[in-house]
């Protein structure tokens, strides 16, 4: 007995730096979420919060309704995930652990793809990422499988996770129209379109696009209706950030075409939510081992991390993150 003991005392249990660095990933994020979500708790946040409380003890349809009365949102995914939750455990650990699972995700992608741990800081410390974290509750369950969506590399297991995040928010058909650029300005793609199995892919997913917008047809055109704009001050933001792509990235092509999609949809929708896309987009696709492009990234991140500072600020003095006066 003593001879198993000795040998297992001399065993080194052995963890790799990535394994570490996930689990205090998971651990920071979800007691830093849990801090500020007791802050949170103004503004949109407070009928996210009522909605949350109202929906214990509800069915699933009960649930549905009452999101779409009290909300006038009809995201589907996001009333399964509150009817599935709201009984078992109190809106701040839900949010919390969902920002946890959010932040590792997001980690084990870029370490999937090679993006050194810094960017990760960067961008986990950014301005968009808070809010994501703290209000735009929907768009970041939509955010999760997105997510998830680039762990696949082919472009039939992309679109259709992609198109399952769409039941969580609207927005993340966005990142399907990148994909599909992405895909559509590829050199191989170009030269076999008529190849019958491209051929097949391309008619099927053109068939759900189709069918999907005629039958959401009503709530795109009351969406459109509620956000679009047509200023041309929307414009100044994405087109910094495209001359960014356009003169940086490798592949202009994708970059230009990608440049002119922000452009159109920041000009008809307003740049709220869209742009936040943009600087994300931006952000992983400059070359991290270039100089001159880690100075670019390090002004676009100290500009996102400051305005998380005042984003924070406002959480704290104010509850709410957007409409506040504290200065």
């Amino acid at each position: 007995m003593s001879i198993l003991i000795n040998k297992f005392a001399r065993k080194k249990i052995i963890v790799d730096l990535s394994t570490l660095n996930t689990f205090f990933f998971f651990v920071a994020t979800f007691f830093i979420s849990l801090l500020f979500t007791g802050f949170y708790i103004k503004g949109d946040q407070s009928i996210y919060i009522e909605f949350y409380e109202a929906s214990k003890g509800l069915s699933f349809l009960e649930t549905y309704i009452l999101q779409i009365s009290t909300m006038t949102s009809s995201d589907l995914g996001y009333s399964v995930l509150i009817w599935l939750f709201s009984d078992i455990v109190s809106k701040n650990i839900f949010i919390s652990l969902s920002n946890a699972i959010f932040g590792v995700l997001l980690y084990k992608l870029l370490k999937k793809y090679n993006y050194p741990t810094w960017l990760y800081v960067g961008l986990i410390l950014s301005f968009y990422m808070f809010v994501l974290f703290f209000a735009a509750e929907r768009l970041k369950f939509a955010a999760i499988f997105v997510t998830i969506a680039f762990f696949y590399k082919s472009f039939l297991s992309r679109s259709l996770i992609i198109l399952f995040a769409s039941f969580f928010h609207s927005q993340a058909l966005f990142a399907l129209a990148l994909v599909i650029i992405y895909e559509v300005t590829r050199a191989s793609f170009i030269s076999n379109i008529f190849k019958l199995k491209n051929l097949i892919i391309f008619i099927f997913f053109s068939v759900i696009a189709l069918t999907f917008a005629l039958l959401s047809f009503e709530f795109i055109f009351e969406r459109f209706i509620a956000y679009s704009s047509f200023e041309f001050s929307n414009l100044v933001k994405p087109f910094v950030l495209g001359l960014i792509s356009v003169t940086f990235m490798r592949d202009r092509f994708f970059a230009i075409s990608s440049t002119l999609f922000f452009l159109i949809s920041c000009f008809v929708l307003g740049t709220d939510r869209i742009i936040m896309m943009q600087f994300i987009f931006v952000i992983l696709f400059l070359n991290h081992n270039s100089k001159n492009q880690i100075f670019v990234l390090f002004i676009l991140f100290s500009y996102l991390f400051l305005k998380n500072i005042d984003f924070i600020y406002k959480i704290i003095i104010c509850g709410e993150g957007f409409v506040c006066m504290p200065y």
